[in-house]
This record gives C-alpha cells, sequence and structure tokens, in this order.
C-alpha cells in the first residue's frame, strides 16, 4: 500500500462503488489501523497494527472525485484520536445512529445537536431493529442463545424499560410525540410493548429534522421487522445474514408503514438552501 501510494485500493473503491452514488466503508477504522491476534492467542495479546492513512485517505477522496460518489464512514465504536475531525476535513461523512447519540444521563440528544457532516440512521446491521429493540426481541435472543445469562437479561429489560420511556420523552421534546403516549410518558402506564407505528414515523421525522446531510431508514424497518440482520458474536446459532424480508419489493413498497415513513421523511427534507 505505502509503496503504490493507495493506488491499488483506490482501484479497489472505485470497482466497488461501481455505478453507485454513495458508497459506506464499514469499520473505517480499518484504513488507520486494525487489532491483529495471532492464531492461538487471546485478546490481551493482540496489537494494533498501523496502516498508511495519509495514502488511503487520498485514495477514498480521488475514487469520490473519479465516481462522482459521496463517501460515508463507519466511525463508530473504538475510534483512534483525531479520527473523526480526518475524515470530516477530507469529506468523508461520518455515521450517527439514534440509539447510540445520548448524554451520561441516557437520555437521548435532540435533532439539533446531531453534526451536519454525517449520516444519521436509528439503527444498523449489527444492532436491532427499531421493532425489535422496542419489543426486547434482541435481549430474548442473547438470552436464549447463551450471549447473556437470565440475570443480565432481566437487568437489560428493566433498562430497556426505561430507554423506551427516554425515547418518547425526546419525541415529546422535540414535538413529535404521539398523543395517545402522554400517559406512558407520564408514567400512567407503560408503553405498548409492541411498537406503534405513530412512533417508528415519529423517529423518522426526529431523524430528517437533524442537521445531517443524509438519512438512512433500514428496509428491516420499513418492513416492521423484529428480526435483525446479524448478532454479532455469533456464527451457526442466528441465520446471519441470510433473513428474507417478509414481502416482496412490490407489496413493500406499497405498504401503509413505509409509505407513512417516507411520507414523513419526505416531508421534512429537502431543506430549502439556506
Amino acid at each position: 500500500l505505502t509503496a503504490e501510494r493507495g493506488r491499488i485500493f483506490r482501484e479497489l473503491v472505485v470497482d466497488a462503488i461501481g455505478p453507485a452514488g454513495a458508497f459506506r466503508i464499514d469499520h473505517a477504522m480499518s484504513m488507520a489501523r486494525l487489532y491483529l491476534i495471532a492464531d492461538g492467542l487471546d485478546g490481551t495479546d493482540g496489537a494494533y497494527v498501523h496502516f498508511p492513512f495519509d495514502d488511503m485517505l487520498k485514495a477514498v477522496a480521488a475514487a469520490s472525485q473519479d465516481t462522482h460518489a459521496i463517501i460515508i464512514g463507519e466511525d463508530l465504536g473504538t475510534v483512534p484520536a483525531n479520527f473523526r475531525e480526518t475524515l470530516q476535513a477530507a469529506g468523508i461523512q461520518g455515521y450517527r445512529v439514534l440509539f447510540f447519540e445520548r448524554a451520561w444521563d441516557r437520555s437521548f440528544h435532540l435533532p439539533a445537536s446531531y453534526e451536519r457532516h454525517a449520516l444519521a440512521c436509528i439503527s444498523t446491521h449489527d444492532l436491532p431493529t427499531l421493532s425489535g429493540w422496542w419489543e426486547g426481541t434482541d435481549i430474548d435472543d442473547r438470552e436464549h442463545i447463551g450471549l447473556d445469562n437470565a440475570d443480565v437479561a432481566t437487568a437489560t429489560r428493566a433498562s430497556r424499560d426505561t430507554d423506551r420511556k427516554l425515547m418518547l420523552a425526546a419525541l415529546a421534546a422535540s414535538g413529535l410525540l404521539p398523543d395517545d403516549l402522554g400517559p406512558a410518558l407520564r408514567g400512567e402506564h407503560s408503553p405498548p410493548k409492541q411498537l406503534p407505528r405513530d412512533v417508528a414515523v415519529a423517529l423518522s421525522r426526529f431523524l430528517a429534522r437533524t442537521p445531517c446531510r443524509l438519512v438512512a431508514i433500514q428496509l428491516e424497518d420499513l418492513a416492521a421487522m423484529t428480526e435483525r440482520m446479524n448478532l454479532p458474536g455469533t456464527i451457526n446459532e442466528q441465520p446471519n445474514w441470510r433473513r428474507k424480508l417478509p414481502l416482496d419489493l412490490a407489496p413493500l413498497f406499497a405498504s401503509p408503514n413505509l409509505i407513512a415513513i417516507m411520507t414523513a421523511v419526505a416531508e421534512e427534507r429537502p431543506r430549502p438552501k439556506m
């Protein structure tokens, strides 16, 4: 990579982009470093191997120019110092996930606090769908396959009860809380066990109101699925990357859930240029 000054990587990115107008780099930190563990050793014996980040970044920028594609770098997890600032300076959009955009008191950040140079989304392929998160099926799955024991699952369910109310509080603070969920927010009764469509629509509108340049809604959320695409840490325990949508595309795009969500987003975006 160093000897070629990123040429091979540039060609790879151009081929991967193809005719698309946008390109997402999963685990973008791998352009800077990878944590590698030698065969037969455990995680404590690993080490970071650094890559020619500047050359790789220039290669991505050149590929973007070659293809006229916008680049999104998934910058979640353990991020090197100044990494996000470097991506932003290079014109690579970050990744802001609603589930993670929270304050120290666990309250959800409001739309205005999101940064502009990013793609905003509710969830990702490695996280629960919105319906799965709301209903806690991800907690059930982890307990069922033995990733979490019963005590951990019970504590997580209690925490999720609080999180649902915090999510409703964020919608209320943004003027987006459905009227019939006011009593649940006030603690007069528990939030519905199943995700109300009005909440899914309100959260999509919530994201669309952020300053983020891009907003993405997962097909799984448009289809109101509870099953997630991938559960990290599993191989044979879950049908990772093999789940099919519950509807063919034609009925999916005619479904009330998809129409309601996309209508809400379209009412917020695109905004008039300032």
